[in-house]
């Protein structure tokens, strides 16, 4: 359809042009109803989709949802599930590596918009890290995270060392939990250690399902003999300890607790749970290695652990 102005001049100009992206403002009007954007320089022609699921839309007006990264600084797209459609929060940060010298404190990493955090340790030369979380990136407090690294159970404690400030990972592998405070951070100096460690890192908007608390419990057993010195059991991150004083004793052993992150209290004979022969002690601990024994040297115990 051709236009006439005020002074009854026909414009012709733009009849029977064909439909474009990147259009310019329109100084005629067009002879179709244009589904027209504007993306702040140039019209684009809106598209569509003739199917529920198309790489390439055409026919049926399609939207697209966007919103501020967790910086609060640029646009992003937000996800469909593939198998639902619905909206999902499933997005994930940059891959990010760390390097840390010998008592080096990691970067304070802002997790504000994220749910859970993944660490991979890649090497560890120090003999560990402790993880940690701030509410206002100045007081640091040790935070939770479980071991999914070189055992084919997760832990369903945090990796302990049975020394001082808590809990820390002390071996290569993955760790993961949940962004509990608003700041993380990996410090490899937790009361002073003589190595360096490395490896990746990556905050998730999703919340990592909790490790398995039933049908897969972690459990074992062994055998101590004792002698004057006191000692403790090796280590397993444990939930409780049974200790049985073994029948063929002919003197009683003598049970002490250290108490988790003090590295180990020493018990006598004078203070410690008296066990004679085939008596037994269940205890409540984080770790066998809160379990110190004493007594005469060549009698033992036997003992089991469940985590």
């Amino acid at each position: 359809m051709a236009q006439t102005n005020a002074s009854g001049t026909r414009n012709t100009a733009g009849i029977g042009t064909a439909m474009a992206d990147a259009t310019a403002n329109p100084t005629t009007t067009g002879a179709a109803s244009y589904g027209m954007v504007w993306n702040g320089t140039t019209w684009d022609r809106v598209k569509g989709a003739s199917t529920a699921s198309s790489a390439s839309p055409t026919g049926v007006q399609a939207v697209s949802l966007v919103g501020y990264d967790a910086t609060a600084t640029t646009w992003r797209p937000v996800y469909m599930d593939g198998a639902s459609g619905l909206l999902t929060t499933n997005n994930r940060s940059a891959i990010t590596s760390f390097s840390l010298a010998a008592n080096e404190l990691g970067a304070s990493i802002d997790t504000t918009f994220f749910a859970s955090i993944c660490v991979a340790i890649r090497i560890m030369n120090s003999f560990c890290v402790q993880f940690e979380g701030s509410l206002n990136n100045s007081d640091w407090f040790p935070v939770t995270m479980w071991h999914g690294g070189s055992t084919t159970l997760v832990s369903t404690t945090p990796q302990y060392t049975g020394n001082t400030h808590g809990y820390r990972a002390w071996q290569t592998g993955l760790y993961y939990g949940p962004a509990t405070a608003k700041y993380f951070r990996i410090n490899n100096n937790p009361g002073g250690q003589s190595g360096t460690v490395n490896g990746h890192y990556q905050l998730s908007a999703a919340a990592m399902p909790p490790p398995p608390t039933s049908g897969s419990l972690r459990c074992g057993n062994g055998r101590a003999t004792v002698n004057a010195t006191s000692n403790n059991l090796p280590e397993n991150s444990c939930r409780s300890v049974t200790v049985k004083a073994a029948r063929a004793n002919t003197n009683p052993i003598y049970i002490g607790l250290s108490a988790p992150g003090t590295g180990g209290t020493a018990v006598a004979a004078s203070s410690g749970f008296e066990l004679w022969a085939g008596e037994t002690l269940s205890v409540d601990v984080a770790n066998t290695t809160q379990i110190r024994y004493i007594g005469t040297s060549g009698d033992a115990f036997t003992y089991v652990w469940i985590g």
